[in-house]
């Protein structure tokens, strides 16, 4: 037998957690930076220091089933607009910009995330418009803080020691046709909602992470992202991670479930808040 026969014989019975580390471990000593996976939404770079985002993907081989679906079945076989607000490397934005009729635009302040996306972008081959820059209240710079172990942690900040370039949402006015936003960017959502709230009050679907802590952590509170909830919307859904989507909840029940996340205000209390409304809500 072969060295090489040997060793595939001996990884095929190592436990999944002791191959990953050995493939860890083993890309660190040969200086690789970013690795391919496939799975579900397609083929995409991610980061190899990345225990979160690319790491799962490459465990289970899917990323946000039920997320994605929010969005697809909203669009459906109609046309509009998709703006992902802190995209990463792209798992929700890749998916949708398959179809032909939704024009996506990704907002990415990350340089090393923005060139994955980009590049992700190219292997699936898709249309998607990729802004290297954060989201936030006012345009122009903000300190942004990089976490070591998890891409999907980096985050503005007020004392952070990188800067990266800023705008609001209020300056993209979306297309006239259905219209949805994805926001996931670690606490930073009171900013974008207060320097996009014209904009916002145009979509059908809003999906956003809150994370009370994440937000409190930045010097914010919660207190307009829940105005805004109840301002513009009527229905929707609040989701712990990757939950199956249920029967909706009106608005007055989602401010409730909202203020329990808030009271508990632990470093784990998150949730992903839908917010939806009429029959565009339905995606008809």
């Amino acid at each position: 037998m072969s060295m090489r026969a040997f060793v595939r014989l001996v990884l095929r019975n190592l436990p999944s957690s002791v191959l990953y580390e050995l493939f860890y471990q083993s890309a660190r000593a040969l200086g690789i930076r970013s690795y391919q996976v496939g799975g579900t939404a397609g083929r995409y770079f991610g980061p190899l220091y990345d225990q979160s985002v690319i790491k799962a993907y490459l465990q289970t081989g899917a990323w946000s089933p039920s997320i994605l679906g929010l969005f697809e079945n909203f669009f459906g076989t109609q046309g509009g607009t998709m703006y992902d607000v802190g995209a990463n490397i792209g798992l929700i934005s890749v998916p949708i910009a398959r179809n032909p009729r939704v024009r996506v635009v990704a907002f990415e302040p990350d340089p090393h995330n923005c060139g994955l996306l980009r590049a992700n972008v190219i292997v699936n081959d898709v249309p998607v418009e990729v802004v290297n820059a954060a989201v936030a209240d006012k345009p122009g710079t903000a300190h942004f803080t990089r976490s070591d172990y998890n891409s999907g942690d980096h985050r503005l900040s007020t004392d952070g020691p990188d800067v990266v370039a800023v705008v609001t949402l209020d300056d993209y006015p979306p297309e006239a046709g259905l219209f949805a936003v994805k926001i996931d960017t670690q606490g930073a959502e009171p900013l974008i909602f207060r320097g996009g709230e014209h904009v916002l009050a145009k979509a059908g679907l809003i999906v956003t992470e809150f994370w009370p802590w994440g937000m409190r952590r930045m010097g914010l509170e919660p207190d307009f992202v829940l105005a805004f909830a109840e301002r513009y919307f009527d229905h929707g859904h609040v989701l712990r991670h990757d939950e199956a989507i249920g029967e909706p909840l009106t608005v007055a029940e989602i401010i409730v479930r909202l203020r329990d996340v808030v009271a508990a205000g632990g470093e784990t209390d998150a949730v992903d808040l839908v917010l939806m409304r009429g029959a565009t809500a339905a995606g008809a």
